[in-house]
């Protein structure tokens, strides 16, 4: 008889014969024998397995003993004397078992079940007696190995677990895999088949292979592995191996390992725009904030700190809280704000937020955005040289022109446009300016040199764009009107007009305004002192009390469109005369000083409060102090207030003034027919020092009566000649004096100046 075992679990079989020796001994005498009748003997042959195998808690399996003679004789009497009545934990069976006869073929069968609760390894032991054909009792015993198995894995298990992160930069993050079985059984043959020399970048082990021959619990089967980035990443690590189960099948895993290679990176908060500019009265601008990264790497957490409900007057935003998962690059993470312009809603906006950063770190921020309410403003340029820029020939005169805006507030993107390219015959200057911003100071500033080598006059025109403070576009110009500079000589018969030429000398001295506008039977005529505001000229009349006041032609220096102002006071007549950009000063019985209005016209005169009572022959003002040259006595130095007056004034210990110019750091006196030029040190506090003369006076000429001084020419009027004198501009001492009428004859010479 066969015993049938459930196939999924039957390891082998094996058939056990067990055998009972039969013999008869028998004794030879006289020809015969004595005992048992020579029956023969026999075996019995017990059909089993080697071992059963049984999963722990899946249900019995049953094991079959088949009991078989081994010969036609049958065997009897068959009885299990032991294993029975103390079956091993799992099995069970008849507590007893016999057959009366056993044959071949009989059905002399013990079955047996096992049925396992728990893991379990033994050999269970039946034991046997039988009757055998001779009558003989024979006794053996059949074996069965049994084993309570678990159909088990092998886990891997990583250390540390969860996601491998390591900073890039940071040395090698070290870690290990243990393998072991899910229930401490044993697995064997165990084998990693990843190649472990092609690990993704940053992974290493120093184990190029790694098997096991048998696996359970502990740490024996262990793969050791190293992660050391060298770029910022993420990723799988997967490991793959195969082994045989504990009931031997054969069987495969697989971990997987996410990782992580980080940097210590910031979050940055950027405005649409700072500073934002926008006009009262516009509506609200939108100014979003978009946060990235400084790397592009990924932060998280982020959150606006700040409070969204109780922003700054004028800024609002739809978002009441702001959060962002995850913060990199483009505008996934934008927070909505705009701006409202209203009067006095200018500052900056601050916002601070916070967040983890690309390797986990927490850390903090603030965004600033500036911001303005402002109008449509406008761009002006204004020059360094007020009117028109007069520069002899041979000298050179820088002009800054400096642009600002016309409310104090920001216009942006400016650019001269044209002008810079093709500047007029003897200017220079950049080929281009632009500023990225424009509103006060000298910051957006173009510089230019003017530098005529004959006579030239004309302007400047430059045009720029820009970008108001509102944000619109916009265009202008700025113009700087210019010519070279000349000299004006007063005649009994009027004014003349003198070019300047190369060295110094004068040229085509002509007769200029010969009559006044007012009164043709009034002619300019017993001109002595003259004096230049802006483009006006005006001139002493002698002996009528009397101003007249001209418009001065750039291009020829002509003077036209003379008008008369009448003294006030009762003066009889006025020898000099000085004017400052806001005041006339003019020499009476003692001096006056009228204020400059539109087109040059004067308003009402008043009497100076600073003691000079006599004739002054000389009144000039420089760096808000003002030289007063009397006719007898010595030079006042008086204060200029706010309002035009001299006062008070301190004598400066300098007699013999006569008429007097101040140029650079030099006061130049010329005595009244002394035919020499007084020169005297200005000092640091505006008083006049040490004094020397230089003698101007050449053949056919009489004493001086006044003298104009610009850089290194000089040019000193007595009776009917013009000397031209070299100016030492350290010492301020004049030479090489030489007359120089410019081709005209002078009857009565009073008085000269430059313009």
């Amino acid at each position: 008889m066969a015993w049938v075992m459930n196939p999924h679990w039957l390891r082998a079989a094996l058939t056990l014969v067990t055998a009972a020796c039969f013999s008869a001994c028998h004794s030879s005498s006289s020809g015969s024998s004595t005992g048992l009748a020579d029956t023969g003997s026999n075996s019995m042959v017990v059909t089993s397995v080697d071992s059963v195998d049984a999963i722990v808690n899946s249900g019995a399996v049953t094991a079959s003993l088949t009991f078989n003679a081994s010969e036609s004789a049958p065997a009897a009497n068959l009885t299990v004397t032991a294993g029975l009545s103390s079956l091993p934990a799992g099995w069970s069976g008849p507590s007893t078992f016999s057959c009366a006869s056993v044959g071949t073929g009989s059905g002399c069968v013990l079955d047996l079940t096992y049925t396992p609760t728990a893991v379990a390894k033994g050999a269970l032991v039946i034991k046997y007696s039988f009757t055998d054909g001779s009558g003989v009792t024979q006794s053996s015993s059949a074996t069965i190995d049994y084993a309570g198995t678990t159909n088990n894995n092998v886990v891997a298990t990583p250390a540390p677990s969860g996601q491998v992160v390591a900073m890039v930069g940071g040395g090698a993050q070290p870690m290990a895999v243990t393998f072991t079985t899910d229930d401490g059984n044993p697995a064997t043959a165990l084998t990693v088949t990843t190649n472990l020399l092609s690990l993704p970048s940053g992974w290493a082990s120093s184990a190029h292979t790694l098997t096991c021959a048998s696996v359970s619990t502990g740490s024996a089967c262990r793969l050791p592995l190293s992660f050391e980035p060298k770029a910022v990443g993420s990723g799988t690590l997967t490991l793959s191996y195969e082994y045989a189960n504990d009931f031997g099948t054969a069987k495969t895993g697989v971990l997987h390992i996410p990782y992580a290679a980080t940097v210590h990176d910031n979050v940055v908060g950027t405005a649409s725009a700072s500073p934002v500019y926008s006009p009262v009265g516009s509506g609200p601008v939108s100014v979003p904030v978009t946060f990235t990264t400084d790397d592009g790497n990924p932060a998280t957490h982020l959150v606006v700190t700040s409070s969204l409900t109780g922003l700054p007057a004028g800024w609002s935003s739809t978002a009441s809280s702001f959060t962002c998962g995850t913060v990199s690059t483009g505008t996934g993470c934008r927070l909505p704000l705009s701006f409202t312009a209203a009067i006095g809603a200018t500052g900056t906006l601050q916002l601070a937020y916070g967040y983890l950063d690309n390797a986990g770190t927490a850390k903090t921020g603030t965004v600033s955005v500036a911001y303005t309410s402002t109008t449509h403003d406008n761009i002006v340029g204004a020059a360094s040289i007020a009117g028109t820029v007069r520069v002899a020939v041979d000298a050179s005169q820088a002009v800054a022109v400096t642009f600002t805006t016309d409310d104090g507030n920001v216009a942006t993107a400016f650019h001269v446009t044209s002008g810079l390219g093709s500047l007029p015959a003897y200017w220079t200057g950049p080929g281009s300016l632009s500023c990225a911003a424009v509103s006060t100071g000298t910051g957006c500033q173009l510089s230019l040199t003017f530098a005529p080598l004959a006579t030239a006059s004309g302007t400047v025109t430059l045009g720029f764009s820009y970008v108001d403070s509102a944000g619109t576009a916009k265009t202008g110009t700025v113009s700087v009107p210019y010519a070279v500079k000349h000299v004006y000589v007063t005649d009994a018969s009027g004014v003349y007009v003198c070019s300047i030429v190369s060295g110094g000398a004068l040229s085509g001295c002509t007769l200029t305004a010969l009559n006044r506008v007012d009164s043709s039977s009034n002619p300019l005529q017993g001109a002595y002192g003259i004096a230049f505001s802006g483009d006006y000229a005006y001139v002493n009349q002698y002996p009528d009390a009397s101003v007249s006041i001209c418009a001065v032609t750039p291009s020829d220096g002509t003077l036209t469109g003379c008008t008369t102002f009448a003294f006030t006071g009762g003066a009889s007549y006025g020898y000099s005369v000085f004017a400052s950009s806001a005041y006339l000063y003019i020499e009476n019985s003692s001096a006056q000083y009228c204020p400059i209005g539109a087109n040059g016209a004067l308003g009402s005169c008043s009497n100076v409060t600073g003691g000079v009572t006599e004739y002054s022959f000389g009144i000039y003002s420089s760096a808000g102090l003002a030289y007063v040259s009397p006719l007898s006595g010595n030079v006042q130095v008086c204060a200029v207030s706010a309002g035009g007056d001299l006062t008070p004034c301190v004598d400066s210990g300098i007699a013999d003034g006569g008429a007097l110019t101040v140029d650079g750091n030099f006061a130049f006196l010329t005595p009244w027919g002394s035919n020499a030029v007084k020169t005297c040190s200005i000092l640091g506090n505006g008083m006049l020092g040490a004094c020397s003369s230089s003698t101007v006076t050449g053949a056919g000429t009489g004493g001086s009566v006044g003298t104009a001084v610009f850089g290194e020419n000089a040019y000193s009027v007595a009776s009917t000649d013009v000397e031209h004198c070299a100016v030492n501009t350290l010492t301020g001492a004049l030479s090489a004096c030489a007359v120089s009428d410019g081709g005209a004859t002078f009857v009565a010479l009073g008085g000269i100046a430059s313009y």
